[in-house]
């Protein structure tokens, strides 16, 4: 139990019961009652299993003992039944959970506790009535606290997520590293480097930035690094960028002198001209400003039949299909004009359209070649349209 009592960080843990117990013998028999009730309470505690609870941190020995004096009126017989019922009655709360920045407000809401306690003792009241009501108070309190935020991986050291656990009273953080992960970037001789020392992690409002440069290297070995005085902001860059550039950057990003992150960026600068880069780096930023627009649902291409025929790799299937059916159609249709002029100028000599040779000549043509006869009966006169 020594132990846990160093692991607390929240309050001192002189207040906490202790295995070691050595009082001092007084003449005074006033003396023997007190020292009594604390022996009690003592063994009460020793008998409960390896767990402090919020009760016990948050409150002092001394309040506790006081406590059960006022219940049990300096009767030491009772003393330990009144310890035990007070323990019992805080059981729910060994092992809660708590934001480390709200154990001020718990610490609070206990003290208020036990000086309600007191005044229900100089009333008379029943302990087995007062300790169940007073845990039930502090347990209405817990669940109004605010709840710390969640870990967020892969790093970072997140003072905002913080917990208190009461059965061991002590502070706990999460169990990332505070070294990130390196992230890589490949940028061509000329281009533009960009770096951003942000996490997504809630951090504090004032922050300070320390930028740090290994050259021709890809690791984490701070033995390695040298800072850049002249960068001391969230974001860095590099323009234009150079063989020399390529290396690892390092963001050390803290709160009061606490880091809080380190970040890592491995830049590799390749040989070549920029301008393919620059030009896709462009459309990429064009698609994201256009993010939420019809730009997110490009309309189909539907290219002229000169552009068709300029590229002819553009005859898709569906394409060739259109064109196909297109052709067929319009054969078709000249086939059908064709025979409607043949039929109407041999029922119509007079017509001005059956003296003209080229007609004629397309008119025989298709006679020639159709194989359909139109056959009159030989009682009736020929019909005039």
């Amino acid at each position: 139990m020594t132990s846990q009592r160093s692991s607390s960080t929240a309050f001192p843990l002189s207040s906490l019961p202790t295995q070691a117990m050595a009082p001092a013998v007084s003449p005074q028999a006033s003396q023997m009652v007190p020292l009594a009730l604390g022996l009690a309470l003592r063994l009460v505690v020793m008998s409960l299993p390896v767990s402090w609870g919020c009760l016990l941190c948050f409150t002092s020995e001394a309040d506790r003992q006081r406590v059960c004096r006022l219940f049990t009126s300096w009767k030491s017989r009772q003393a330990s039944q009144c310890g035990a019922q007070l323990m019992e009655a805080f059981q729910g709360l060994t092992h809660t959970q708590i934001n480390y920045a709200e154990r001020t407000r718990l610490h609070d809401a206990f003290t208020q506790t036990i000086f309600t306690l007191e005044e229900k003792a100089a009333a008379k009241e029943s302990y087995k009535v007062a300790f169940p009501a007073a845990a039930r108070s502090i347990e209405e309190v817990v669940k109004e606290l605010s709840k710390a935020p969640a870990c967020v991986p892969p790093c970072g050291f997140q003072e905002m997520a913080r917990l208190f656990f009461c059965n061991s009273c002590a502070a706990h953080d999460c169990d990332l590293p505070l070294e990130c992960p390196i992230r890589d970037l490949l940028v061509p001789v000329g281009g533009q480097a960009a770096f951003s020392c942000s996490v997504s992690f809630s951090t504090p409002s004032e922050l300070t930035y320390t930028w740090l440069f290994a050259g021709n290297i890809r690791t984490k070995d701070l033995s390695y690094f040298r800072v850049m005085p002249r960068a001391q902001d969230e974001f860095a860059r590099i323009r234009p960028v150079r063989p020399p550039h390529r290396g690892t950057f390092s963001c050390l990003l803290s709160s009061d002198e606490q880091p809080l992150a380190r970040l890592f960026f491995f830049l590799n600068v390749t040989s070549g001209k920029a301008q393919n880069e620059t030009e896709l780096q462009t459309l990429f930023r064009a698609v994201l400003k256009a993010k939420g627009s019809k730009a997110d649902c490009p309309e189909p291409w539907q290219p002229s039949f000169s552009t068709l025929l300029a590229h002819p790799g553009a005859l898709t299937l569906r394409n060739l299909c259109l064109l196909g059916l297109a052709a067929g159609l319009g054969t078709t249709s000249f086939i059908v004009l064709g025979m409607l002029l043949y039929r109407y100028s041999e029922e119509s000599p007079l017509h001005p359209l059956a003296s003209i040779t080229p007609i004629k000549i397309f008119l025989g043509s298709l006679r020639s070649r159709s194989k359909v006869t139109v056959s009159r009966p030989k009682d009736k006169a020929p019909t005039t349209y």
